[in-house]
């Protein structure tokens, strides 16, 4: 087995339990999406006069513009949920921050770099478990809604490919918080900094989002263009798509971004050494 091939079984072995939580986490969320999905719709052809005019304000509050109260609608609604939010993040940043200052932090990075590998191939099989960590987690999270689906009957079930392309929005979104959370680790030389730093910045970009939606914060408007979470709309994206194009390649270009810097940093600083 090649250098490369090793230091890659090695990072899916260390994240495997951190991989597998998460993913169960993500798979429960999407069964419970179902479960909601189900007893919304429900109540939604039940409902009449004023409680069915708060109803659809409920709803359309949790699906935003695009909501057009079809069962695919309300089997997405909930993925903008913080909880689906917050495992996505927790793998991105944990990953991001870990590849470079939690390996220094270690003492494991020098051992590694001293065997026939480049810093170019070690930080490349960071970004690669990375990446299928966020595949793995948004197929958690459609199979979950799936086979949810098969016990809670909404009125036109959704297919597997009309929930794969808010799912992969979703990882888009990991992606880009992943991009500079990899960017801040790659020149710590402890963890708990670029945690930190990267935690916050993801934290102010979902508050930016929420509020920028807000009709008594209009005046506030603009500042949802500065979050990666304004990219993400479940509900437009499975009913129309028109967004998911340009967000994904938004997304795409903030997570490009942060991994090309932090693969410069990585190659041109001096690393401590723990021998």
């Amino acid at each position: 087995m090649t250098a490369f091939g090793t230091m890659l079984r090695r990072q899916l072995g260390e994240s495997r339990w951190f991989l597998g939580l998460a993913a169960s986490a993500l798979f429960g969320l999407g069964w419970l999406s179902a479960f909601i999905a189900c007893r919304v719709e429900r109540r939604f052809r039940e409902v009449t006069g004023e409680d069915a005019e708060r109803f659809t304000q409920f709803t359309r509050g949790m699906g935003g513009k695009a909501m057009d109260f079809s069962s695919l609608a309300f089997q997405v609604m909930f993925w903008s949920h913080p909880f689906v939010f917050l495992i996505v993040c927790t793998w991105a940043i944990s990953r991001g921050s870990a590849a470079v200052a939690g390996e220094i932090e270690r003492g494991t990075l020098d051992v590694t770099l001293s065997r026939p590998v480049s810093r170019w191939e070690y930080l490349a099989t960071q970004v690669l478990v990375a990446v299928l960590g966020f595949l793995v987690l948004a197929a958690a999270l459609v199979i979950g809604n799936r086979i949810g689906g098969l016990y809670n009957k909404v009125s036109d079930p959704p297919s597997a490919m009309a929930l794969i392309m808010p799912a992969a929005n979703l990882a888009m979104v990991g992606l880009a918080v992943y991009g500079y959370s990899l960017l801040l680790g790659s020149w710590d030389v402890v963890r708990w900094r670029p945690n930190l730093f990267a935690a916050t910045l993801t934290i102010a970009g979902f508050v930016a989002g929420v509020a920028s939606t807000f009709p008594t914060l209009s005046d506030w408007e603009w500042i949802g263009r500065f979050s990666v979470f304004k990219a993400f709309d479940p509900v437009e994206v499975a009913v129309t798509g028109e967004t998911f194009a340009p967000h994904a390649t938004g997304l795409g270009i903030v997570a490009a971004t942060g991994v090309i810097l932090a693969f410069a940093v990585f190659h041109r600083r001096d690393l401590p050494s723990n021998s």
